[in-house]
């Protein structure tokens, strides 16, 4: 009898153990659902923010060519530290054109051609006088990227 009771008394214990397990694990899951249910409007916006970036990458696909303010930061770094300025600016579809001054001396052509061909990505670079002896006429293709 005291073997039953005992045996029992184990049965007890352990059935409640998994009773109180099986009541947390209700718990966890409820939570579970419930933090899913939240964050469902933020994964749908994610996904849609995805497909625009994806969307958005497809169209730089479609000009091979750098942006044009980066354009302008690669021909004012060669300028010379003597003044000289560039004074226009004409760039479509891989052709670009631009006019140098200089305030001071005539700019040398050659040095112009030879500096503008080694520039990464520029090519048939070719160059004349422009409007007056201190103003230099630039022209040049850009090479797809």
């Amino acid at each position: 009898m005291v073997g039953i009771g005992l045996l029992l008394a184990v049965y007890s214990y352990v059935g409640g153990s998994l009773a109180r397990d099986a009541a947390s694990l209700s718990a966890v899951e409820d939570r579970l659902r419930s933090a899913e249910q939240r964050s469902a409007p933020v994964v749908l916006e994610r996904k849609a923010a995805l497909a625009n970036q994806e969307f958005l990458a497809g169209f730089a696909k479609l000009t091979p060519y750098p942006p044009q303010l980066t354009l302008f930061a690669r021909v004012a770094a060669q300028l010379p530290k003597n003044g000289a300025r560039i004074t226009t600016w004409s760039y479509q579809d891989g052709e670009l054109q631009f006019t140098i001054a200089s305030p001071a001396i005539a700019p040398d052509i050659l040095f112009y051609v030879k500096t503008y061909s080694a520039v990464a990505g520029f090519t048939d670079v070719t160059a004349d006088r422009a409007d007056s002896d201190r103003s230099l006429r630039i022209k040049l293709r850009l090479a797809r990227s």
